[in-house]
């Protein structure tokens, strides 16, 4: 009969496992759990872990691991085995002894000693009183009781036995007792070697005998030899005598020794009574301590098996994993249900992984609820699931005349009595061991009516009946465990939205069926075949879509990066040519200002002073119009297409940035000097353009005013003219005012990038220097900084 998960923890032992966990292999988890825990008590409590149906109880055995796992990973250990001492003790003191035994003293005074370093130790880690709400008050019931610790290592000696200092008369009487021995000994050595010249002794030293030292006496001669008989030997050839002259010494001896016994035994009922006192406070600690023994073993569990507790969400577990497998041999498999989720159809081929998916799936849920966490990954969520109900294996029983499929209809109807909200219900195979058409009728019935009553379930089959109830059923849904067709063996990957094939055919060819017997299988099979041949292409074909849209999804998240970083960069040129824009205006107008009072001043003086200041202050305005040349800044050069003929000396030119017409009078590898009026302009080929010859004399051309570009291209340059080129645009964006300029030469075998950077070292106007960022074109530019006010 299958059972609900849903007992809460009585005490230790008392509680059954039900059939529904052991389906699960839930004991072997228990057992792994308990090899962590140190004590025969804590080893009792993990065994007697329980899933809880209370949220309460359930919260709690969470927050109690993780609470014992942090403070393991503070570096925290608890000395579970003093656990045994300790209860071995109340044990003891329960059955009503009066005088314990010395070791027993012992072991338990190494107990208390031990448990109140680690209340110290623990105290010391959980740090603030908010923390380790659940631990705390635990700890703060172990037993902490130094005084009684330190009298019972005190009157004990490290091997077990009663300190000869546990008292002053005891160590008084032992002296005495010591003394007393020894020179009997002395006697009865002096004794027999004067005994053994005369042969009377037999050839072996003097022994004790109740206590009492005698001499091993030839039996002939005993009359040589008067004293007590205390023993004889098995031949009886041999007679052990206390000679007369030990007696008294040894009856002295035998009355200290009664004194002496009779001072342990007060020592030792003077501590057993000191126990008893704190006989509750030792219980309490023994149980505080088993309860942390069971809670430091979950803990360590939860980090060794890297378990974790899955916040309330939809069905989702990530890298769900079988605990009992080895993790190098587990196929993790992520679980995502949608949140409608009511029934899952799981199918595939035998040894496909199935089984094992529906016990990882249980336990994950099991072992929440009782403290130990799913083995799952991070990001991992559950709905509430409060029980876990199990139809899985074989229950068929000759003493109770059960089949198999009449056991597994008992356990079905179990579930049917016991179906509500928070069930989660794992059935493996529900119509197996009768015939294929009336079970899946019977399996299609039992999960509609389980998920009517509220609860989730989980069902492997190979029927297509139930497959195909995901079309027509809402919160019904497929999904498969994979078969590599190349190799014809599973690779126990799961697979949501689509039903499995079987590969009954496929397999059994594999294993050598003849080719005859398996032609005429797919015959008889008929549908059922092509069936499975329809779902195997559809799950391949399924396979590249979810790969082709992952590799789209990867790619748009690429692009999508990319463009953001593009904005920003493009955000922050903006803003950087907008301040530079600014200056370059305010220097210009300043600079503007400038040259209009000096032209005043000067066309003044014109008109006061005779004929030779007026020729100097015409020389003096040619300087200010060289300087007006050589300071404002020009046009940015637009990349439009240069002249279509090769100029030559003579011709006549527009230059860009300037208006009217000049003449070539020198060309000079990639720029010509023009001469624009009164003024001589270097410029580039690619910034001249063909232009008519003006009527009259040619006026003197205009400057027009605008902010030079802070970006210079020199790429398909020759050196010198790419080094002509960055001096120029320098020269106009010093005097613009700005101080950033960016040379583009490109990456290519390096030979302009050289000649920029050469001559950029001996340019005093230039202040540093360097690579751009590679979002700015790596070693393809160069940022150059330049020193303020030139």
């Amino acid at each position: 009969m299958t059972d609900s998960v849903d007992e809460g923890r009585e005490a230790p032992g008392t509680d059954p496992l039900p059939e529904s966990l052991k389906r699960l292999d839930f004991e072997a988890v228990l057992e792994m759990v308990a090899g962590f825990a140190g004590s025969s008590a804590g080893r009792l409590r993990v065994a007697s872990l329980r899933p809880q149906d209370d949220d309460v109880l359930s919260d709690m055995a969470r927050d109690q691991a993780l609470e014992g796992a942090s403070l393991i990973r503070r570096g925290l250990a608890f000395p579970a085995a003093c656990l045994d001492d300790l209860s071995d003790a109340c044990g003891l003191l329960s059955a009503g002894i009066l005088c314990a035994e010395p070791d027993v003293l012992r072991r338990t005074g190494e107990a208390l000693r031990v448990l109140s370093s680690f209340a110290d130790e623990a105290r010391e880690a959980m740090g603030a009183e908010a923390s380790c709400p659940l631990l705390r008050p635990l700890v703060a019931k172990l037993p902490d009781i130094p005084s009684v610790a330190r009298e019972l290592l005190r009157i004990t000696t490290p091997d077990g036995g009663l300190s000869p200092d546990a008292s002053p008369a005891l160590s008084r009487l032992t002296r005495f007792a010591d003394r007393l021995r020894d020179s009997l000994s002395r006697e009865a050595s002096r004794l027999a070697d004067r005994l053994s010249a005369e042969g009377v002794l037999r050839d072996t030293p003097p022994s004790i005998r109740n206590g009492r030292f005698v001499l091993p006496v030839i039996a002939a001669r005993r009359a040589r030899v008067p004293g007590i008989v205390h023993d004889r030997s098995d031949t009886g050839g041999t007679i052990f005598v206390e000679p007369s002259s030990l007696s008294e010494g040894g009856n002295r001896l035998q009355e200290m020794t009664v004194e002496l016994q009779q001072e342990q035994r007060r020592i030792l009922r003077d501590a057993t009574a000191l126990l008893r006192r704190e006989q509750a406070a030792l219980e309490a600690g023994v149980e505080a301590g088993s309860e942390l023994d069971c809670i430091f073993a979950r803990g360590t569990y939860v980090i060794e098996s890297c378990t974790t507790f899955p916040e309330r969400g939809r069905f989702e577990l990530r890298a769900l994993r079988h605990p009992l497998l080895p993790r190098s041999e587990m196929v993790p498999n992520d679980i995502s249900l949608p949140d409608d989720w009511r029934v899952l159809v799981v199918s595939g081929p035998n040894a496909g992984g199935k089984s094992v998916l529906l016990k990882s799936i249980g336990l994950a849920v099991a072992c929440c609820r009782c403290g130990l966490g799913a083995c799952a990954g991070d990001a991992s969520t559950l709905p509430l699931l409060r029980t876990v109900s199990v139809s899985m294996g074989d229950s068929q029983s000759l003493a109770q005349k059960l089949s198999t499929y009449s056991a597994r209809l008992g356990e079905e109807l179990e579930m049917l009595r016991s179906a509500g909200d928070g069930m989660l219900v794992l059935l493996d195979e529900p119509s197996a061991g009768t015939d294929p058409l009336p079970g899946a009728a019977m399996a299609a019935a039992l999960l509609e009516s389980l998920s009517e009553a509220g609860c989730r379930v989980v069902v492997t089959t190979h029927l297509g009946q139930l497959k195909t109830l995901a079309s027509d059923h809402p919160g019904y849904y497929n999904a498969s465990m994979n078969f590599d067709e190349s190799n014809l063996a599973p690779d126990y990957r799961f697979r949501f939205g689509i039903p499995g094939s079987s590969f009954a055919m496929e397999i059994a060819g594999r294993m050598g069926f003849p080719t005859p017997l398996l032609d005429s299988a797919r015959a008889l099979a008929g549908d059922a075949f092509q069936l499975d041949r329809i779902i195997a292409d559809l799950s391949r074909t399924l396979e590249e879509v979810r790969g082709e849209r992952m590799a789209l999804e990867a790619r748009a998240a690429r692009f999508e990066a990319l463009s953001e970083e593009l904005e920003q960069l493009v955000k922050l040129q903006e803003e950087t040519v907008a301040g530079l824009a600014e200056e370059s205006r305010k220097r210009t107008g300043r600079f503007l200002k400038e040259l209009e009072s000096r032209a005043d001043s000067l066309l003044a003086r014109i008109g006061r002073e005779d004929r030779e200041a007026a020729v100097r202050a015409r020389s003096e305005i040619r300087i200010m119009v060289s300087e007006v040349e050589s300071s404002l800044p020009r046009a940015p050069e637009a990349r439009t297409a240069a002249v279509t003929s090769a100029p030559g000396v003579g011709d006549w030119v527009r230059v860009r940035g300037w208006n009217g017409a000049g003449r070539i009078e020198e060309l000079r590898g990639g720029s010509a000097q023009v001469r624009l009026g009164s003024m001589l302009v270097e410029a580039p080929l690619g910034s001249i353009e063909p232009a008519e010859a003006p009527p009259g004399h040619a006026r003197l051309a205009e400057w027009v005013l605008e902010s030079p570009s802070p970006e210079v291209d020199v790429r398909g340059m020759t050196s010198e003219e790419a080094v002509e080129m960055v001096d120029r645009r320098i020269d106009a964006c010093v005097a613009d005012g700005m101080l950033l300029v960016r040379v583009i030469h490109g990456k290519g075998r390096g030979v302009l990038m050289k000649a920029v950077t050469d001559y950029l070292r001996r340019d005093r106007r230039v202040a540093s220097f360097g690579m751009a960022e590679p979002a700015e074109g790596g070693t393809g530019v160069t940022m150059v900084s330049l020193r303020s006010g030139g």
